[in-house]
């Protein structure tokens, strides 16, 4: 038996409605096992933008010593939040978001509205710097390489950081694709 392949679209979930926090810098790496530069210029951003504050959200690989290094930034101004919180949430509150390249990371940006200023892990793998390179082309999101200038990257925090309306329909992202691959199966299975 031969099946049709059909292209349903990004599976992400969508953070429900939640008040902006216009002084917000969220930092997100993904897994967090090889986030610390990620990490590192989230730290030097705020010493630039003193106006901001910022959450850090290490993801369940992060280990022990990251975790070390995240907790002594922590101060009234930093906040780390466990490795197994939802970004999304915090990305729909965000002023403006930093975070890789990571499949899960970047759409969960893009789906709580924003333009995520993207830091992507070019090796072993290029897959996050090809994401990257994509959604900056398509200005849906803004890439800095690892060892930027603070100061540069602090600039990016000058310029819009939601999305307009309709930007990633525009783009030609779709967004739902667990519920289309539902209704894919669904389709097939009454078939």
């Amino acid at each position: 038996l031969s099946l049709p392949l059909h292209y349903c679209g990004w599976v992400v979930e969508r953070p429900g409605p939640s008040r902006l926090r216009r002084n917000l810098l969220v930092v997100a790496a993904g897994g967090g096992g090889d986030g610390a530069a990620v990490f590192e210029m989230g730290a030097r951003l705020l010493s630039y933008r003193t106006d901001m504050a910022g959450l850090f959200t290490p993801g369940p690989y992060a280990g022990v010593d990251a975790m070390r290094r995240l907790s002594s930034l922590a101060n009234d101004r930093v906040h780390v939040v466990s490795p197994l919180g939802v970004s999304g949430r915090w990305f729909s509150r965000a002023a403006a978001v930093l975070c890789m390249a990571g499949y899960n990371s970047t759409l969960e940006a893009l789906a709580a509205g924003q333009r995520p200023i993207l830091m992507p892990r070019r090796n072993p793998r290029r897959e996050q710097a090809i994401r990257a390179e994509w959604l900056d082309g398509l200005q849906l999101a803004d890439v800095v390489p690892a060892g930027a200038d603070p100061a540069d990257v602090a600039s990016l925090l000058q310029r819009p950081r939601r999305l307009p309306d309709g930007a990633l329909e525009s783009a030609g992202i779709n967004l739902d694709g667990a519920l289309n691959a539902a209704r894919r199966l669904h389709a097939f299975s009454v078939a």
